[in-house]
């Protein structure tokens, strides 16, 4: 098998129909492509949608397990996968027209590449296409992996990725279980581990964009979004000590920093004001604000998150006053 596509389900009967039916259209070139369904414990009929394109969708594999959450679903598909390349794909998006054969291509002209990054279409609930995210590259390169990371690109999804799988398992990557936003936990991660990252300036993926309906869709900040949000933080502070003084120290200052504004960004001023799960009690700024001083010091050069990072030093909820502000502006 030259690609294993992982898709988790969960409640996405509204969906996964089209997910597959993406897949499905390009079934000339899956002789050698694996789709593995990781049924995550869906009371809805997502299923039964599923079992339409059992006989349809050569190699295509159902497991079952209970609810666990997305990231036991991929570790699951990922413990059973058997392709040379891994693609994690969610059930509430679609994969472009013709981008199998393209990434099959890709992966098989260039060797020992670890990680392949493609561009995503976003689209919007209506089917509307609401513009490419953002991909700073115009033309196929290969990259370090901290390189990539610190580049303009940020913190992206799974989705953009095409991993080797023994890459994946000699560096022992595994999802977080239990959290929400694992990507940002993941991604970093692999790419602090890579020493080649081939991006390629084409689309393979269309991400669909959900507001209020699901956990990470929503605008706003809930529970178990903070404290997943909290607990990568800790383990990235954690994790600094470990990278002091290499250029993957950058890296983590950088997850770090995203994570921050993360956390004030989906917040609202009365969740911080109320101090909601203690996210926002002086230690916890006093953490916040050391974090943005070690970026200034290692990132000073860029005017635009100076300005932020300074503004949040002068006044965490001014900060935020001030992004609220900016954003209403501009839409």
């Amino acid at each position: 098998m030259i690609l294993s596509i992982i898709i988790p389900v969960f409640k996405v009967e509204k969906y996964v129909r089209k997910t597959l039916e993406s897949i499905y259209a390009q079934k000339d070139c899956l002789s050698d492509v694996e789709v593995i369904i990781v049924n995550d414990g869906t009371p809805d009929n997502s299923m039964k949608i599923v079992c339409d394109y059992k006989g349809k969708i050569p190699n295509l594999l159902i497991i079952n397990q209970e609810n666990c959450g997305l990231s036991s679903a991929r570790n699951t598909g990922l413990s059973i996968a058997k392709g040379k390349y891994i693609w994690f794909v969610d059930s509430d998006d679609w994969v472009a027209e013709h981008s199998i054969e393209m990434i099959k291509d890709e992966v098989n002209s260039r060797e020992n590449i670890d990680v392949f990054c493609f561009k995503i279409m976003k689209y919007d609930e209506e089917g509307n296409s609401i513009g490419i995210k953002f991909f700073p590259y115009q033309s196929t390169q290969v990259l370090k992996g901290t390189d990539f990371f610190l580049s303009e690109i940020g913190c992206t999804p799974m989705q953009q990725y095409v991993i080797r799988r023994n890459f994946i398992v000699d560096s022992k990557l595994l999802f977080a279980k239990g959290i929400v936003h694992e990507d940002v936990e993941f991604a970093p991660k692999m790419l602090m581990l890579t020493d080649n990252v081939c991006v390629i300036p084409q689309i393979s993926y269309c991400y669909l964009v959900r507001y209020g309906d699901n956990i990470t869709g929503s605008k706003t900040i809930n529970e178990s979004r903070l404290k997943s949000l909290l607990y990568i933080l800790k383990e990235y502070i954690e994790l600094e000590d470990e990278e002091s003084l290499s250029v993957k120290h950058k890296c983590v200052l950088k997850v770090q920093r995203t994570l921050i504004y993360m956390i004030y960004g989906f917040s609202d001023v009365s969740q911080i004001k109320e101090n909601y799960l203690d996210a926002f009690s002086i230690n916890q700024v006093r953490t916040y604000k050391r974090v943005i001083r070690r970026n200034i010091r290692n990132d000073y050069q860029d005017a635009s998150k100076l300005f932020y990072d300074i503004l949040f030093l002068i006044s965490p909820l001014l900060y935020k006053r001030f992004v609220i502000t900016r954003y209403a502006l501009r839409s």
